[in-house]
């Protein structure tokens, strides 16, 4: 047995050059260029002869990956809602391909989630204006830039509506309801605005009316004689709702009887 003599490596496939045989390790003298290489090592002894060569592919990747696209919530902003759903699409990572996915609220930490294309806060975000990021992890640790979204968590309901009054006479089986504006107060920071209101007539269910504040029963729809309750509440952006405003009134069509001689 001759002994080693040396080691010959090279890179892409290029001349072979030689390498003390004390030497484990190879660092290119010339900077590789992004992509694919590949990596020859083989051992030569005393006598010349060469072993079978030890091949490596690998990539080169020093390209972030892009910024992850279509970012959304659901239920969208603003809302009542404090474990919103985050969705966002894969971006465009050519060389490695993306690995995973971190993210972070507010000022926060990033951290890592996996390869997934959504994410559900695991604690309960307090009422206020926050901020939303993600970032792509490629597969040779390239970290990109993050996507934002800016979300507002609305837990305050809007003010009842006030001064309820019917405008119409007993008599009215298709009665007209007015009453008073609402107003959705700032809290944390925050308000989404009133949006609307909903409105229904005895045990019926509520229905959205728009932002009107006066609301006129159809014909179609008219009230048998006795006593009915309307009632109202005022609905904001964030899907909260305010106290029912109620009002029990009265319909009499039916003349009373003439007195009797």
């Amino acid at each position: 047995v001759s002994g080693l003599d040396f080691y010959q490596v090279r890179m892409d496939f290029g001349s072979f050059s030689q390498v003390a045989a004390n030497v484990t390790s190879f660092t290119p003298t010339i900077a590789l260029s992004e992509g694919s290489h590949t990596f020859e090592v083989r051992a030569v002894d005393r006598a010349t002869n060469a072993s079978v060569t030890a091949v490596l592919s690998f990539l080169i990747d020093t390209v972030k990956p892009g910024v992850p696209g279509d970012l959304s919530m659901t239920p969208s902003s603003p809302t009542n809602v404090t474990q919103p759903v985050f969705n966002w699409s894969e971006p465009a990572d050519v060389t490695s391909g993306v690995a995973s996915y971190e993210v972070k609220i507010d000022s926060g930490a990033f951290g890592n989630i996996g390869k997934v294309l959504t994410f559900t806060a695991a604690v309960a975000i307090s009422e206020g204006s926050h901020t939303f990021q993600v970032r792509a992890v490629d597969k040779a640790g390239n970290v990109g830039d993050a996507s934002t979204l800016i979300l507002v968590i609305d837990l305050t309901a809007p003010t009842q509506p006030a001064s309820l009054a019917r405008t119409t006479l007993d008599n009215d089986n298709t009665p007209t309801f007015t009453w008073g504006v609402s107003t959705d107060p700032i809290s944390g920071g925050v308000n989404s605005g009133v949006v609307g209101y909903e409105a229904r007539i005895d045990s019926g269910e509520f229905k959205d009316i728009g932002s009107v504040l006066t609301l006129t029963v159809g014909d179609a729809d008219f009230l048998a004689d006795g006593a009915h309750t309307f009632n109202v509440r005022a609905r904001d952006q964030a899907g909260n709702r305010s106290l029912v405003a109620a009002l029990i009134f009265t319909i009499v069509t039916v003349p009373p009887s003439a007195p009797q001689a």
